[in-house]
């Protein structure tokens, strides 16, 4: 209780905000993440405030390392949506670094295209990185605005400047999806983000087309031709391999999937794109059958060292 009223007194901790305990245990150690947490429990009172930010303590071998967010949730979550047990959603703002190189690979996209889009992080992502959308524009309270040493005026010209004023072309957001609840639940999601666009003033910037079903049954052609002909496309895939859905070959899906992706390289169109690997047995197998020159990066979600090719 006296590190809480440190805090406060040291006006790092607005009174309004209360703080929410995380523990973590690194290496070999008779404490474990449990023990660090009954121990806060039974040195400070549950916080009655609404608001609160997470304090981290990680203890590795004597020594205990305190992180206090300054955010209250992470700065790229938009939150408000209880997520569904059978996804798998990429973390917003990894989707949100992986989709920056996109801008040097085919800058200036007139289509998105998200094949397997689950709930739809990547169709949100890759509108905000083109538009600027950053955490200034969400409808969400950060810690750090409550600090009194916040600027109220370089917080308006922050939201100003990374936002684009407007778009030359209406740009065309194709997503598709197999699973019926997780379809229902992004088609909600996604009508309320063109809502949240349009009150950024974007109305009529974009078209969302959605068709349910199975990818691999859908025509390359008919997908473009209903999409309005697109010049320039984006097409981002993050598949259900067998390690989300557990069911079914990874390795035979991505082997399938890159057969697939042969039929759009005869589009008339500029076509680029990621896809999300899960391993290196369905990276290999992937860039084998895609017959296009790939580039690939490593990241890290979920424990699980996944591999973007770009292609």
């Amino acid at each position: 209780e006296g590190f809480e009223n440190a805090l406060r007194k040291s006006n790092i901790l607005p009174e309004e905000w209360g703080l929410r305990f995380r523990s973590q245990v690194k290496g070999q150690n008779q404490w474990n993440s449990g023990n660090l947490q009954t121990l806060w429990e039974s040195s400070i009172p549950l916080s009655y405030r609404i608001k609160t930010t997470e304090l981290s303590a990680l203890l590795v071998e004597n020594e205990i390392i305190l992180n206090l967010s300054l955010s209250g949730e992470p700065l790229n979550q938009r939150g408000n949506f209880i997520p569904l047990s059978k996804s798998a959603p990429i973390r917003e703002d990894l989707a949100r670094f992986i989709i920056q190189k996109m801008h040097h690979i085919l800058p200036d996209p007139d289509g998105i295209f998200v094949p397997f889009a689950g709930t739809g992080t990547f169709v949100r992502e890759a509108v905000d990185s083109i538009l600027g959308i950053g955490f200034t524009h969400y409808t969400r309270n950060y810690l750090f605005q409550d600090m009194e040493e916040f600027p109220n005026t370089t917080w308006d010209f922050l939201k100003k400047k990374i936002l684009k004023n407007s778009l030359e072309n209406q740009i065309r957001v194709w997503w598709n999806e197999l699973e019926d609840e997780i379809f229902e639940y992004s088609k909600n999601r996604i009508n309320l983000y063109q809502d949240f666009l349009n009150n950024l003033g974007f109305s009529g910037s974009f078209r969302f087309i959605q068709d349910k079903g199975d990818f691999f049954h859908f025509s390359a052609e008919d997908i473009w031709n209903a999409s309005g002909r697109c010049e320039r496309v984006w097409m981002l895939l993050n598949p259900p391999y067998g390690l989300r859905l557990e069911r079914g070959s990874s390795i035979g899906f991505y082997k399938k999937l890159g057969e697939r992706l042969k039929h759009w390289w005869g589009l008339p169109c500029e076509l680029s794109g990621l896809i999300l690997c899960p391993d290196e047995d369905c990276w290999s197998v992937l860039i084998r059958n895609m017959g296009v020159k790939t580039d690939t990066i490593h990241v890290t979600h979920g424990g699980l060292d996944l591999r973007v090719v770009y292609f």
